[in-house]
């Protein structure tokens, strides 16, 4: 009995790790000028369209931009 109670809670533990999978996405970017410079402060807006999560950043001082842990899948809309 107690060996069957073993096996059971190993085949429960390994369906809670299967489950356990999570994915992620990020995106990162960089804003240009005409001039090829970095645009350092601009707003980036970007929203994951069938929920409507949206997010927000400033670019840095090369013009970059990342938003980290995102909903994975699209479609997306990004404005500057």
């Amino acid at each position: 009995m107690k060996k069957i109670l073993l096996i059971l809670c190993f085949f429960i533990l390994i369906v809670k790790s299967i489950d356990a999978q999570i994915t992620g996405a990020s995106l990162n970017g960089q804003i240009f000028s005409e001039k090829k410079e970095g645009i350092i402060g601009a707003a980036v807006y970007f929203e994951h369209v069938p929920t409507s999560t949206k997010y927000v950043t400033l670019t840095d001082d090369n013009g970059r931009f990342t938003f980290p842990d995102v909903r994975a899948g699209g479609p997306y809309s990004l404005k500057v």
